[in-house]
């Protein structure tokens, strides 16, 4: 079964999704450092994935990286989706 969505409704769930993970990573209880939570998942995430940073953002390793947000990660994670379906597409 294949089910279809618009991107723009794909990248509001994965938006969500990486928020509700920081959140579970901070503790959902503990919603006073939500931000904190937030911010530290991000850091994590960018550590994580060397593409994002440099292919999608073009960014050096050195540079600082201010403005990232979970809309920013799906938009990434969006591009690379399209990337394999392309691929694919390709080899068929």
């Amino acid at each position: 079964m294949t089910i279809k969505i618009s991107e723009e409704k794909l990248k509001e769930l994965i938006s969500a999704w990486h928020e509700l993970m920081a959140l579970n990573f901070g503790g959902v209880d503990n919603w006073e450092w939500g931000w904190q939570a937030r911010h530290d998942y991000i850091d994590e995430y960018v550590n994580e994935h060397p593409l994002f940073t440099q292919g999608f953002l073009g960014l050096e390793d050195w540079q600082p990286i201010d403005g990232i947000d979970f809309e920013t990660i799906a938009d990434y994670e969006i591009s690379m989706l399209k990337e394999l379906q392309e691929e694919e597409n390709a080899s068929t």
